[in-house]
């Protein structure tokens, strides 16, 4: 291990209060209820945090999240999460590394890809494409 996943506070209950939160966010009507989302795998969170997506909490595999972490296809992506994360945990926390069967209980079918994220479903309102200055042209 490269002592990543050692940064961070370790969740290894399944019935965690913020892991059972976390994984009754697959149901649809928990996430209107909520107004969360969940986001699984390193190319959906970077996309995610590259369009201003709120960020709440972070679930990670050490394990897994390393592994991607070696595949050059992902490397940059991982990379950046990796910085996210830790940044994230010095200014306010709500990072938290979790065993693989943990992670099994968050993640999306078998996505493998060691991370899913808790986040403010985004304002899809028409009101949220108008301009909001003079001049800027439409979304169409």
């Amino acid at each position: 291990m490269d002592g990543f996943g050692e940064r961070f506070p370790r969740l290894t209950s399944r019935k965690n209060p913020r892991i059972t939160a976390a994984a009754r966010l697959r149901d649809g009507r928990q996430r209107r209820k909520t107004g969360r989302i969940l986001i699984d795998g390193i190319r959906e969170f970077v996309r995610a945090v590259d369009a201003g997506v709120v960020v709440e909490e972070v679930f990670f595999d050490h394990e897994l999240f390393a592994a991607r972490r070696c595949d050059l296809a992902l490397k940059d992506d991982a990379d950046r999460v990796a910085a996210f994360l830790e940044k994230r945990q010095a200014e306010s926390g709500n990072v938290f590394c979790v065993p693989g069967d943990v992670f099994d209980k968050l993640a999306f079918g078998n996505r493998k890809d060691g991370i899913v994220a808790v986040c403010r479903e985004p304002d899809t309102s028409f009101d949220a494409w108008v301009p909001r200055e003079r001049g800027e042209p439409p979304l169409v």
